[in-house]
C-alpha cells in the first residue's frame, strides 16, 4: 500500500511539472552569450492574427547580474528562416554585463509567455557600440573604454546580398573598419530587381519594374525576406570585425527630393515614393519599432541615424527633435542619435540645432555633417582651412563630429582629399570617404558607390563590383593610411592646438602639449612648432600622407620654437613625440638608497 501511494504521489507531481513547464513556456536550459553578443529567442504563437506585424506585440524585461531592469521588444518573423509566412517571433539582446541575466516575454494579448535565464561570459566579448572618449569628447571608445578610431567608407550596399558581401571583403583589404550604409531602404526598385523594398508588394509587375506602372506595396506588411538579407549583411559586417553605421531610420515620410523628378521620375517607388505622415502615427511607430528590435541588438551597429528624415522627409524642427528623442527612448543599449547639426549647410535651415536641442544624454550625441561647397567666407572646402575652422567651430557643443558627406570625391567638395583629411582630423574631427566619380558622365550610371544613383538601371549593371570602386580615387587610399599613421599615436590624449605652429608656413596642429604633436603643413615648408613648455628632447619624423612611409626623422630640442623644414613643397604631416628619459631618477645629495 506504502508503496502504491508513493507511485501515485510521484505520477502526480510529474504531470504537475509536464503543465507547469508546457504552460509557462519555461526555458530550462542556461545559454551562454559572450559579453557584447547577440542573445536571440524564438517562440510560436499559434494565434490567428490578421497582421502579425501590427495586431500584436512581443514585449519583453530582462535583469541583469547586477540587477538592473531593461525592458524591451521583439518582432515577428515569419517562419525564423526568412520565409514570409509562418508563426515564429523572435527577442534579441544585446548583454552588457557578464553574470547570469534573467528574462521574461510576454504578447501583449496574453496568448504567451515565456521565462529564462543566459549566462553572460567574457569569452569571445564583443568590442561592443561606439561610446565618447570619457576623457576627451572629440574622439571614440569601444563598450570597453578602449581607444577606437573609425575609418570610415560610404558604401550603398542594400541593393543585393553580392554587394555587402564584396562590399565587407574591399573594406577588410583596405583597412577600413566602418561602413556607411542603408539599413533600411525604402528608394530603389529597378528593372529585373526583386522588390529591394522592407514592405510587400501589392500589385505590378512581379519581377519589379523601373519603367512599369501601378507599383504598389502594402506599407502593413514587411518584407521579410529583405529584413533577413540586412540582419545577414550586418552580423557579417562584425564577423569581420567591421561597424555599420546606418544612413538612415524609417520615419514618417518616405520620400521627398521630388525635384528630381525629371532624372528620377517621382512615381511610387521608381525613386522615392509620395507619402508623409507623422513619424509618431500608429503605423509610424510600428515601422520605428520593428527596425529597432531586428537591428538594435548587433553589437557592431555603430549608431542611429536620423537621415535622411532630417533633410528631406521630417516636415519641421520640432518633429525632428521629437523622433530622435523618442528613438533614443525606445532602446536599451545608450547608442548615438546621429544628426546634422550645424551651422552651415547647403540645404534647409542655414543655423539648425537639431542634436544640441535633443533632450537625450550628451553622451548619446554624434554630429553628422554636410559640408558646403563653400565654407566660412566663400572659400571651397577642398582647402584644409575651412575645414578645420568648421571643425573647431562644431566641436564647441562638446560632442564628435564626423563629417558624412564631405570627402566624396567626384564632387567639388572632395577634389582635395589631403585637406579634407588631415584638416579635419587636426581639429578632431572624422571623415568618411565615398566614390562619386562616374566613369560614365553622360549617363551618371556607373559610379562605383555601390552603383549609387542608378535605380532605374537593370540589375546587372547596379550590382557593387569591387574592382571598380576606387578605381579612379586616391582618397580612399589616403584615408587608410592616415588612420593607421594617427592610430599609432595616442590621438585620443591630443586635440586642436593651432597656436603653436603660428608664425611658420600654413600649418595645423593636434597636440598633447609637452608630449606629443601631429602638425599638417598643406603646403610643406619651414613648420615653427612651439616646444616652448617642456625641457627635454623630441623625436621628429615626417610622413609622406600619399604613401604612408616616414621621411627625415631626427631629434630635437624642447623649451624652444624649432624649426623643422618637410621635405618637400607638397602635403606633409609632422609626428613629433617627447623622449622620456628611462634612467632610474637620481635621489637628492645626501640621501643614501638602501
Amino acid at each position: 500500500m506504502h508503496t502504491f501511494l508513493q507511485r501515485i504521489r510521484v505520477h502526480v507531481w510529474v504531470t504537475f511539472l509536464i503543465i507547469l513547464l508546457s504552460s509557462a513556456n519555461v526555458n530550462a536550459s542556461t545559454s551562454q552569450v559572450p559579453l557584447f553578443g547577440l542573445f536571440e529567442q524564438s517562440l510560436t504563437n499559434a494565434h490567428e492574427y490578421s497582421n502579425p506585424f501590427f495586431d500584436v506585440e512581443l514585449n519583453a524585461v530582462f535583469t541583469s547580474p547586477t540587477g538592473r531592469v531593461m525592458k524591451f521588444f521583439g518582432f515577428y518573423d515569419g517562419d525564423g528562416k526568412g520565409g514570409q509566412q509562418g508563426n515564429v517571433w523572435k527577442q534579441r539582446f544585446m548583454p552588457n554585463e557578464l553574470g547570469t541575466w534573467s528574462y521574461s516575454l510576454n504578447f501583449s494579448d496574453g496568448s504567451q509567455s515565456t521565462t529564462g535565464t543566459f549566462e553572460c561570459i567574457s569569452s569571445g566579448a564583443k568590442p561592443g557600440p561606439w561610446k565618447k572618449h570619457e576623457n576627451n569628447y572629440r574622439w571614440f571608445t569601444d563598450s570597453h573604454n578602449q581607444p577606437f578610431l573609425p575609418i570610415m567608407a560610404y558604401l550603398w550596399m542594400y541593393l543585393t546580398p553580392a554587394d555587402w558581401k564584396d562590399g565587407i571583403a574591399w573594406a577588410q583589404q583596405k583597412g577600413y573598419n566602418t561602413i556607411v550604409t542603408p539599413t533600411f531602404n525604402d528608394v530603389f526598385w529597378g528593372d529585373g530587381w526583386e522588390n529591394p523594398t522592407p514592405f510587400i508588394k501589392q500589385t505590378g509587375s512581379p519581377g519589379g519594374s523601373a519603367s512599369g506602372s501601378n507599383r504598389k506595396v502594402n506599407y502593413d506588411h514587411f518584407l521579410i525576406k529583405r529584413w533577413k538579407e540586412w540582419d545577414d549583411m550586418i552580423q557579417a559586417a562584425g564577423d569581420a570585425g567591421i561597424y555599420i553605421s546606418p544612413t538612415n531610420t524609417p520615419n514618417g515620410f518616405w520620400g521627398g527630393q521630388s525635384g528630381l523628378g525629371t532624372l528620377y521620375p517621382p512615381t511610387e517607388l521608381a525613386y522615392f515614393p509620395e507619402r508623409y505622415q507623422p513619424y509618431n502615427s500608429h503605423h509610424n511607430l510600428r515601422v520605428i519599432k520593428y527596425f529597432v528590435a531586428r537591428q538594435a541588438a548587433f553589437w557592431n551597429v555603430a549608431n542611429w541615424s536620423l537621415y535622411p528624415g532630417e533633410v528631406y522627409e521630417i516636415k519641421n524642427r520640432s518633429e525632428v527633435i521629437a523622433f530622435g528623442e523618442y528613438l533614443a527612448s525606445i532602446t536599451p543599449f545608450d547608442r548615438f542619435i546621429t544628426a546634422q547639426d550645424i551651422e552651415e549647410q547647403r540645404f534647409n535651415d542655414p543655423d539648425r540645432r537639431w542634436l544640441s536641442e535633443m533632450n537625450i544624454s550628451s553622451k548619446r550625441k554624434l554630429n553628422t555633417v554636410q559640408v558646403s561647397d563653400k565654407g566660412p567666407k566663400g572659400l571651397p572646402y577642398q582647402e584644409a582651412g575651412p575645414n578645420n575652422q568648421f571643425a573647431l567651430e562644431l566641436m564647441k557643443r562638446g560632442y564628435p563630429v564626423i563629417g558624412t558627406e564631405s570627402l566624396w570625391e567626384g564632387q567639388e567638395r572632395g577634389d582635395k582629399p589631403l585637406r579634407m583629411i588631415w584638416g579635419s582630423l587636426t581639429a578632431g574631427m572624422h571623415t568618411v570617404w565615398a566614390d562619386f566619380k562616374p566613369e560614365n558622365v553622360s549617363q551618371n550610371s556607373y559610379i562605383s558607390l555601390g552603383r549609387n544613383w542608378v535605380p532605374l538601371k537593370p540589375l546587372s549593371q547596379s550590382q557593387f563590383k569591387t574592382y571598380q570602386l576606387g578605381a579612379d580615387t586616391v582618397g580612399d587610399e589616403y584615408l587608410a593610411i592616415a588612420g593607421k599613421a594617427l592610430s599609432e599615436t595616442e590621438y585620443w590624449k591630443m586635440r586642436s592646438h593651432n597656436e603653436f605652429v603660428q608664425g611658420g608656413t600654413e600649418a595645423y596642429c593636434l597636440a598633447e602639449t609637452g608630449k606629443q604633436y601631429v602638425v599638417y603643413a598643406p603646403k610643406g615648408g619651414t613648420v615653427k612648432l612651439d616646444l616652448s613648455s617642456t625641457i627635454g628632447n623630441f623625436q621628429v619624423k615626417w610622413l609622406n600622407p600619399k604613401t604612408g612611409s616616414f621621411q627625415g626623422k631626427q631629434t630635437t630640442p624642447g623649451n624652444m620654437v624649432v624649426s623643422l623644414n618637410s621635405p618637400s613643397s607638397s602635403d606633409w604631416v609632422l609626428f613629433v613625440k617627447k623622449i622620456f628619459d628611462v634612467t632610474p631618477p637620481q635621489p637628492p645629495l645626501g640621501v643614501t638608497v638602501r
